[in-house]
């Protein structure tokens, strides 16, 4: 049903349309019946009047499909009224004689003409009234055209009607007298519509005025041609006087909305000017948008900073805390030697003293302002400048100058533009660089990221597979990479396993390459010389020469013998190994001698050094950790120690590796309550599980 509904409104509407063009066809047929009978000529004009009052859409929804309908409306209107008067002067060029029929083709064409342009120019004129129309606009519009469509049928049918009507003691005459002068009221009052001429360019309005001086004659030619030679009255009085009327009005709107553009013209640089500012702030504000890069940045804010104010030159300068300086970053018609001075004379401390840091300077005579006397130096034709600051809410970045050769260059609105670019500029600036360090920041931690992968790929990535033994392992870094690392090195067929876990001074990417490197060299000397001190001592020698002197490095490192069912190692300054046995409930804490790598190159970490064997038997478990264990802290700030460490080990002790080790990583978040981790964190369990390893 209402997909009905609509195409019958569709079906209507196309209808009505067609209803006026019916009517005039009725006209016509009547005139070919009796042309001069008082009855079938009034109702001849009624049915004109009808056709033209239903044409009025025509007049109220004509479509204008770009948002600029007032230079649609203004040409339409030029074109039509031009047209029209060469057309009308043509068609008053005929003999009269040929006009004596009603039948005429030269006068039923005049007048179908006549009447498509009159509702064709009432839609544009109507546009143009309705701009920034009030609330009694439509309402003056509409009784203008209902009293003129009125007074056009009574004069037009003859004023013998009026006599029979309720308003017969006024006289014809007189009440004809008096529509007459409400009508032209209406035209004044709608006429003085004419904002549209506020939102002429000063282009546009010179070229309004040119064409309204060119136009005028036309539109009053045109009045008086229908007032005087209406020939449209031999086919229709009626239309006759609705369009000499409405020919009248086009002229006295035509006539004011001329004067009212030569009122205008003085001043219509001011609306250039107002709307050059916008579109610069529109465009500074496009470009915070899109622009990231500081230096274009700066480019664009000079360069329009130079164009809407009307500035001889224009430039940009930001400070560097760093170098304690302004630094010329953009600039707008600086020549080379101009650019060279400028940075010469660019020291921070000089030009704050000559400046203020929170007010704008506005000088028209700067040779007699001491405060811009670096300025004259460099720049000596400068006549005018204007000073303003960049200040964030914390501090003044940088400074945007504006400067005429002319003295008194600068008006109040050319300050007031500048400061407005200003904050612009200062929001630009400051989101641009939280752009670039947030980016740079990304890029470190995708770097970081990488390194930290391409750490974790230095570690076993799977635990070594030993007859009567389980190890695990864990690390945990502090940053994305860290100095902790550990590691499995089969040395040959007869179940040897080397075991380090080593720990470098300090966090971050210059540990992780001093890991790097310690991994690399204990594997191959593993190989080499098998035995755990003859491989730290020579570690030690090599590596003394690599590390800075404030960096050292801590290890175990360890032999699993299977055959020999023991465990021999070493330990270079590090934590100390804890042993788990089966039938004690203490935790044995083996601590033997040994300095850090590369705190000495020799004879000292030679002799610290002691060897120590542990004979092995199953259900015991040997742990091997970092330091950042025992240091890790909970919100409080105390750390967690190894005294907790060793209870905690010594409640898990029974468990199998896997479970050790998730128990020891559990205790830890739930005592640091996930804090912050301060330093890296390694475990390494060996668990003996053979009962053919019996000591």
């Amino acid at each position: 049903m209402p997909e009905c509904i609509c195409i019958m409104k569709r079906t209507l509407s196309k209808l009505i349309l067609l209803l006026p063009f019916a009517l005039f066809v009725a006209v016509i047929v009547l005139n070919t019946l009796d042309f001069g009978g008082g009855s079938i000529r009034f109702i001849r004009e009624a049915v004109l009047t009808v056709a033209v009052w239903l044409c009025f859409p025509i007049i109220f929804y004509q479509q204008w499909r770009d948002q600029q309908g007032n230079h649609n409306s203004l040409r339409q209107i030029f074109f039509l009224l031009i047209f029209t008067s060469l057309l009308a002067f043509a068609v008053a060029r005929i003999d009269s004689a040929a006009f004596a029929g009603v039948d005429s083709i030269v006068a039923l064409f005049w007048t179908l003409y006549s009447i498509s342009v009159v509702l064709v120019l009432f839609g544009a004129f109507r546009h143009l009234i309705h701009i920034k129309r009030r609330p009694a606009t439509a309402r003056n519009f509409k009784w203008m055209l209902y009293l003129q469509l009125l007074f056009a049928f009574l004069q037009g049918t003859g004023t013998q009607y009026l006599k029979k009507s309720p308003l017969s003691w006024l006289g014809t005459e007189a009440l004809l007298g008096v529509m007459t002068f409400i009508l032209v009221v209406l035209f004044v009052t709608n006429s003085f519509r004419v904002s549209w001429i506020h939102y002429l360019n000063r282009r546009q309005k010179l070229a309004c005025f040119w064409g309204g001086l060119l136009l005028l004659p036309f539109a009053w030619q045109l009045f008086s041609h229908f007032s005087q030679n209406n020939i449209v009255k031999t086919f229709s009085p009626f239309l006759g006087v609705f369009i000499c009327y409405s020919f009248l009005f086009f002229a006295i709107y035509c006539t004011l909305a001329l004067f009212s553009l030569i009122a205008h013209l003085p001043t219509a640089h001011l609306f250039d000017r107002k709307m050059k500012e916008l579109e610069s702030l529109y465009a500074l504000s496009s470009t915070l948008s899109v622009e990231f890069d500081l230096n274009r940045l700066a480019r664009q804010i000079v360069k329009l900073a130079a164009e809407v104010t009307e500035s001889d030159c224009c430039w940009l300068e930001l400070i560097d805390p760093q170098k304690q300086k302004l630094d010329l970053v953009a600039w707008q018609n600086l020549s080379d030697n101009e650019q060279a001075k400028r940075r010469a004379y660019s020291t921070y401390e000089h030009d704050i003293e000559e400046l203020t840091q929170k007010q704008t300077i506005v000088e028209n005579q700067v040779l007699r302002n001491k405060r811009l006397r670096t300025i004259s130096r460099w720049k000596s034709n400068l006549g005018s400048v204007v000073v303003v600051p960049l200040r964030s809410t914390q501090q003044t970045i940088g400074y945007l100058y504006a400067g005429k050769e002319a003295t008194f260059g600068f008006e109040h609105e050319d300050v007031e533009l500048l400061n407005a670019f200003a904050a612009q500029a200062v929001i630009a600036v400051e989101n641009t660089k939280l752009i670039e360090s947030s980016m740079l920041k990304d890029r470190l931690e995708h770097e970081l990221r990488l390194a930290h992968d391409a750490q974790m790929n230095l570690l076993p990535k799977e635990m070594p597979k030993l007859p009567g033994f389980t190890i695990e392992a864990v690390c945990k870094t502090a940053n994305e990479v860290g100095g902790d690392y550990y590691d499995f090195i089969p040395l040959d067929r007869d179940n040897r396993l080397v075991v380090t876990v080593g720990d470098v001074s300090g966090k971050g990417a210059e540990a992780a390459f001093y890991m790097a490197e310690i991994k690399g060299m204990i594997g191959a000397l593993a190989r080499t010389l098998g035995e755990p001190a003859k491989v730290l001592k020579k570690a030690n020698r090599i590596i003394s020469k690599i590390l800075e002197s404030n960096h050292f490095i801590t290890l175990i490192y360890g032999m699993i013998d299977g055959k020999r069912r023991c465990f021999t190692f070493c330990r270079a300054g590090h934590c100390p190994l804890l042993l788990a046995e089966p039938d004690r409930d203490e935790i044995r804490v083996i601590e033997p001698r040994g300095l850090g790598v590369g705190l000495d190159d020799g004879p000292i970490f030679d002799t610290k050094l002691v060897e120590e064997q542990i004979d092995l038997c199953p259900g015991q478990t040997l742990l091997l950790y970092t330091d950042g264990a025992t240091e890790m802290r909970n919100p409080a700030g105390e750390e967690f120690g190894e005294k907790r460490l060793v209870e905690t080990f010594a409640s898990l002790k029974h468990l199998p590796a896997a479970q050790i080790r998730d128990g020891l990583l559990a205790a830890i978040d739930r005592f640091s309550d996930k804090s912050t981790v301060h330093d890296d964190l390694t475990f390494v369990l060996i668990q003996v599980i053979d009962k053919s390893a019996l000591c």
